[in-house]
């Protein structure tokens, strides 16, 4: 997904969006690695790191933009610009605003102050009149590429006019094509609280130590309904402070030693000693037991570095790590932990090549990455391999992927294989050279979380709808900085198969981390795979997997309870999955929104979907039916669709395409025959890929109305303007054959 697209949704979705501010690379990288999903460049910052003089507007626009570039360069997530008043009139606008989106920013803050402005928390600022600040939202407006860029018009006029006039213009930016509204200068909870209830679109702050603003809890701050808040000193005063703090040392003992090194003193060492053994006797959850065995040192600020036992690499983002690394002369600290497959750009069309791709880019991309990976000695599942598959596919599939173990590979849905015990996330290709040269990573510790699914699942009821239901209920932000912990009945009872599904989409609702700690059921599954331990060896790590289970009165930060019996088959029908309905459910109303940031992201949804507010679910005509992807293409998930497709032929009027996870689950699913099933209901049969997870398949489903089994639903995510309803294998093929969204109970009752 784009980083705008990706902005505009965090910015829409109904949990506040905390967004540090970043004055370099280097503090862009932290932000990301804390877990926050999107950072602003802060106009304050880069301006004292660059001068060492406050945000008076003396950067121009082109220091900004190359400042801008090297951040949004450095990182995954999506970066905020400062555009400052836009340097100038509404030409100047519609210049600067191309700058900054061809730099690579996600979005841009511009300011309704005239020219040069003043920090917005400093007294004596001036602003523009309403119809210029109205001509220069909508210079930018148009000026923008990507219709997704965010415009984040900030006015100033609290200082100047007061709340009423932050409320008229609020609106009248909104109309010329504002995304969001910024408030600078905040006054008290009185004047938020007013503007957020009468301004028709999303509201954003700042929080500012020392400012003008009132200090208002974050969770307040999602009560009133803000949108977005950033904290644009945050990283730069962390800085300074720490600076300071080592230059006093060095004035006071002559010398430098490393903060792993610093002599401590008798009575912190023997703090720290109890803390150890407190930590170890205290009841410990399964991620802060797996935690704990990798941490090599820690760095202070709950970061610590931490041992990567396995990094996997696919064609798209492992072959531009692998010719980063390159450049640097190095070898790989590991290479016999580093596995590499072709997935993502090899096409799924029966009879592929070696190097077929929908583009020639990705033809070039698989070769790099064999050449690559021959020349570093890297175990790779090539094109032709017969372990070749989607990268979460296989490698719990082939037992790299164990309990215990952390895993990382340059994929957001890494976190699957924490189906299997594995403690496991996505990372970014700068990250992958760093694995490839240490093994190892710093990562923020999140807090913990345990989703607890209770009960007994409904017939027609699979893993799929689970976690669509629990997306659908805490928020596709839900899970932010916290790892998550899928458990109760239900899981216990669950296939691994089915927790891969449950954990895959952990990402959906932005926990880094997603797993099940491993059981029996997990021992049965890896057993005899082609690279778990055997004989000794595995009875060895089987004892340890046994004891990484949460300890009973193990204490989480936040519980989750599901009851499965009030679990019905899910459809999402917007944009995002956490809009999600039961099947019998129907497209929401938006003036039911609770909020208007919510109602603006159900009206844009509802727009892009074109299904009118109360539309029924069930019964919405397809145009096509995909089973594939890492979410649900393993083997049983071909069967669960077989069954249903049995005896039965998809609808004249739908294309249904399906793609097996892996090499060996396509030729296991032949073996029984599967195969025939779908191809005699009328589904075209496909190699293994990600093929149409996204749009790197081609057009094929462009303009259509798809219901799926992949994981994200975005707009465009499968193709141009691809309608895209996920939901779980049985429904997908039960929609097939009635050519509409359909209730598989019917059919199976």
């Amino acid at each position: 997904m784009r980083k705008t697209t990706r902005l505009k949704q965090l910015i829409e979705a109904p949990e506040l969006l905390v967004m540090p501010g970043c004055f370099d690379a280097m503090s862009a990288r932290l932000v990301e690695q804390s877990g926050f999903p999107a950072a602003q460049c802060s106009g304050l910052g880069i301006t004292a790191a660059h001068l060492g003089l406050p945000d008076y507007s003396m950067l121009g626009m082109t220091d900004m933009a190359a400042c801008t570039a090297r951040i949004a360069a450095a990182v995954d997530i999506p970066v905020m610009a400062d555009g400052d008043t836009g340097f100038g009139n509404a030409v100047n606008v519609w210049h600067t605003v191309r700058a900054f989106e061809r730099a690579g920013a996600a979005g841009i803050n511009l300011e309704d102050q005239v020219m040069p402005k003043r920090c917005g928390h400093l007294d004596g600022k001036q602003v523009v009149s309403l119809e210029e600040g109205v001509a220069k939202i909508a210079a930018a407006a148009d000026a923008r590429i990507d219709k997704d860029f965010v415009i984040n018009a900030r006015t100033d006029t609290l200082a100047t006019h007061g709340i009423d006039e932050v409320i008229r213009r609020g609106n009248a930016y909104l109309a010329a094509g504002a995304t969001m509204i910024f408030i600078d200068g905040l006054d008290s909870e009185q004047s938020l609280a007013k503007a957020v209830k009468a301004i028709a679109g999303p509201v954003a702050i700042n929080l500012v130590p020392g400012g003008k603003s009132p200090t208002i809890p974050l969770s307040r701050l999602q009560e009133l309904g803000v949108a977005r808040v950033s904290l644009p000193g945050v990283c730069l005063h962390a800085a300074i402070v720490a600076m300071q703090r080592a230059l006093a040392d060095v004035r006071a003992h002559g010398g430098v030693t490393s903060n792993q090194e610093a002599p401590l003193p008798r009575t912190a060492r023997r703090a720290g000693r109890a803390i150890e053994r407190q930590k170890m006797s205290k009841p410990r959850t399964f991620f802060e037991k797996v935690w704990d065995d990798h941490v090599i040192a820690e760095l202070g600020d709950d970061t610590a570095l931490l041992q990567i036992d396995r990094l996997f690499l696919h064609e798209l983002s492992g072959s531009s790590a692998l010719a980063g690394f390159g450049k640097s002369g190095r070898r790989p600290d590991s290479k016999d932990q580093v596995f590499g497959v072709m997935d993502h750009l090899i096409t799924s069309r029966p009879g592929r090549g070696m190097d077929d791709s929908s583009s020639p880019a990705g033809s070039e991309l698989i070769r790099g990455m064999r050449r690559l990976a021959n020349q570093y000695g890297i175990t790779l599942f090539d094109s032709a391999d017969p372990r070749q598959g989607i990268v979460h596919v296989v490698s719990p599939e082939l037992g790299i992927a164990l309990p215990g173990l952390t895993l990382v590979c340059g994929d957001s849905h890494t976190c699957t294989v924490g189906g299997v015990g594995a403690l496991a996330w996505g990372i970014g290709s700068t990250e992958c050279e760093h694995v490839l040269a240490t093994q190892t990573l710093a990562q923020v510790k999140p807090k913990t979380m345990r989703i607890a699914f209770e009960g007994t699942l409904a017939a027609g009821v699979h893993p799929k709808d689970l976690i669509l239901h629990l997306i659908g209920r805490i928020g596709a932000n839900g899970g932010i900085g916290y790892a998550a912990e899928f458990s109760g009945s239900a899981i216990r009872r669950m296939s691994v198969e089915g927790r891969l599904t449950i954990c895959n989409m952990a990402i959906e609702f932005q926990a880094k981390y997603g797993f099940v700690p491993a059981d029996e059921m997990t021992f049965d599954y890896l057993a005899g795979r082609a690279f778990a331990p055997r004989d000794k060896a595995w009875d060895q790590a089987v004892s340890y997997w046994r004891s990484l289970a949460s300890d009973e009165g193990a204490s989480f930060d936040k519980e989750v309870a599901i009851d499965c019996a009030d679990i019905r088959p899910q459809v999402t029908w917007g944009t995002s999955p956490q809009q999600v309905v039961g099947i019998d459910g129907s497209v929401p109303l938006p003036s039911d929104a609770p909020d208007p940031g919510t109602r603006a992201q159900v009206e844009r949804a509802i727009d892009y979907m074109q299904l009118p507010p109360g539309t029924r679910i069930q019964g919405v005509p397809i145009d096509a039916a995909y089973v594939g992807s890492c979410t649900n293409a393993r083997l049983s998930d071909l069967r669960a669709a077989a069954a249903v497709l049995d005896g039965r032929k998809v609808a004249p009027n739908v294309k249904a395409i399906c793609v097996p996870g892996s090499t060996a689950v396509k030729q296991a699913a032949e073996a029984e025959g599967l195969d025939r099933i779908f191809r005699a209901a009328g589904f075209e049969w496909h190699e293994a890929a990600c093929a149409f997870c996204a749009s790197q398949a081609g057009d094929s489903f462009a303009d259509m109305r798809v219901i799926s089994t992949t994981n994200r639903n975005f707009e465009g995510r499968q193709g141009p303007r691809t309608r895209t309803h996920l939901a779980s294998p049985v429904t997908v093929a039960a929609s097939a054959v009635a050519g509409r969204i359909s209730d598989v109970r019917r059919l199976i009752a």
